[in-house]
């Protein structure tokens, strides 16, 4: 029998006391008060909400990477390659999952297609769903992100929910801005969570209905000041890019919800108990006959990780994983054609009024924005931060949306992928029309992957499965997309994350303006609307 001492972080009692854990045939056999060591024991560190995609990391890579920062567990959410590949996406995923001790859990994606207004590459029908939710590792209905149709009683979204009540797994939610009546007919319709919060008013009008707030903080949105929110709450990143998994995963959420004024104790709980309970996670809590999953960590400030154990196997030790990387075999859909120049370029006959897509960073939320051009001027003006960008349809359809984007600030250039929520056309910016040729051409060409142009140099990272996401080493594939964002910093970017931003200009389902293949779309409204307007 295996015994641990430390300071036992007990969430289910509400206490820390010193003490010794002792492990035996995977699980925990007793818990002893009396002398501890003086390092933390925490239970089993859950993500809540992850999209394992937007990591650009297959989830055994995924794994490699977080499981040093204490996440025992995830609960993962595969609509992004659910919208590229079906089930056959999600079934990928739970294989590639298998051979990692980090014990990661899905959702059955909800809303594939996420928005009927963009070309997609699969259809989950409701029977489909009902299958993937019957998986053991499927844990719940993923985010339902079609929330019109609940709350006007849409058959096909209403008969996914129902399938997830009959089995006994909860429904996730994605209600960004949702309020009054409308929320209550959302929240009634038996959806328990949502992790789109953005203001303390949002996130207690929607516990005050019953819901448990997933507070995020991610590579790009970030919200973490929800922790001081009334009501019952659980820690979540919903994207995290690689590189930013490298500094750091659940040890970071809980350092910045202490440094957020959050007891300790509490912060914990939010990123164990309460996951586990509301998903019914077999995953340890650290009482006799629980799972021997545990955190050990060097204190409750930092909360520096020195060993994770998962069902009782010594996973990480001082930061290093202490298993191998497991072979995989890529899947993909990708069909599309390069678009021919004259695609994209826009001929404006000034007067005339432009719509452009105002992009920012720490929000997935883009503004609406008219911009006159007057005699003489031309778009795209890099001077003003107005540059070009394109929505490829990657499934063959031969689509191409052009539109025109700030607050991105490159100077040189382009850059293009194909990772854009969530049906994962190929999108990219450019300073004009023949940059963004060349890249958007790039990733075509590698079937899916990141491209930067610039200065007559062409900088590439292919991923291979799904357009989405590597197996390269994690750490390589880390320090490949660091260089990128890199370079594109160094061509003007203004942003943090260009990458994970780009990627979010076709969400339709998020305000306000947005370009897909078939051109820009105002999710406030729900339709397309046209890029210029005559001025009389």
């Amino acid at each position: 029998m295996q015994r641990v001492k430390g300071q036992i972080v007990d969430v289910r009692e509400g206490d820390i006391y010193p003490g010794v854990v002792c492990l035996s045939g995977g699980r925990i056999r007793s818990v002893e008060r009396g002398e501890g060591g003086r390092r933390y024991i925490l239970p089993a560190l859950v993500d809540s909400h992850v999209h394992i995609e937007r990591s650009f990391l297959i989830p055994s890579r995924f794994a490699y990477l977080s499981l040093p920062h204490g996440t025992v567990a995830v609960v993962a959410d595969p609509h992004e390659i659910a919208n590229v590949m079906g089930s056959l996406g999600v079934i990928w995923m739970i294989e590639d999952s298998r051979t990692v001790p980090q014990k990661i859990f899905f959702t059955a994606p909800s809303t594939v297609p996420a928005s009927p207004f963009e070309p997609s590459g699969a259809i989950l029908t409701p029977d489909e769903v009902e299958e993937l939710l019957r998986l053991d590792e499927v844990v719940a209905l993923g985010e339902v992100m079609d929330y019109p149709g609940v709350i006007e009683g849409r058959a096909e979204i209403v008969e996914k929910i129902e399938a997830a009540k009959a089995l006994g797994k909860p429904v996730d939610g994605h209600a960004p801005g949702l309020t009054g009546d409308e929320l209550k007919r959302y929240v009634s319709a038996g959806i328990s969570t949502d992790h789109e919060c953005t203001t303390v008013e949002e996130a207690e009008e929607k516990s005050d209905m019953g819901m448990i707030i997933l507070v995020r903080q991610g590579s790009t949105a970030k919200n973490i000041d929800l922790v001081n929110a009334r009501g019952r709450k659980a820690l979540c990143t919903d994207d995290l890019s690689a590189p930013d998994l490298i500094r750091g995963h659940m040890d970071a959420l809980l350092r910045s919800a202490v440094e957020e004024g959050l007891d300790p104790l509490e912060a914990v709980e939010m990123a164990s108990a309460t996951p586990k309970e509301h998903y019914r996670l077999p995953v340890g809590l650290l009482h006799p006959g629980d799972p021997a999953d545990m955190v050990v960590v060097e204190d409750l400030k930092e909360f520096k990780v020195w060993e994770v154990f998962v069902d009782g196997e010594l996973v990480v030790k001082d930061g290093v994983p202490l298993f191998d990387l497991p072979p995989y075999l890529p899947v993909n859909n990708f069909t599309a054609k390069p678009p021919p120049l004259s695609r994209l370029q826009v001929e404006i006959s000034p007067p005339a009024v432009v719509r452009v897509i105002v992009v920012r960073d720490g929000t997935l939320h883009t503004d609406s924005q008219l911009v006159e051009v007057e005699e003489g001027e031309v778009l795209p003006d890099p001077s003003r931060d107005i540059l070009i960008a394109a929505s490829l349809d990657r499934y063959g359809g031969g689509g191409v949306g052009v539109g025109f984007v700030r607050g991105v600030g490159i100077k040189r250039g382009g850059f293009a992928l194909s990772v854009s929520h969530d049906s994962h056309n190929v999108v990219g910016v450019a300073v004009d029309a023949d940059s963004l040729e060349r890249v958007l051409r790039e990733v075509v060409e590698m079937k899916g992957g990141i491209a930067v142009y610039d200065r007559e140099e062409v900088r590439r990272m292919p991923l291979e499965v799904a357009g989405l996401m590597t197996g390269i080493k994690p750490e390589r594939a880390a320090e490949g997309i660091t260089e990128i964002e890199d370079v594109i910093q160094g061509m003007g970017c203004i942003l943090e994350h260009p990458l994970s931003t780009l990627s979010f200009l076709s969400l339709t389902v998020i305000p306000k303006l947005r370009l897909t293949p078939l051109g820009l779309f105002d999710s406030e409204k729900f339709r397309y609307v046209g890029l210029t307007e005559q001025l009389k």
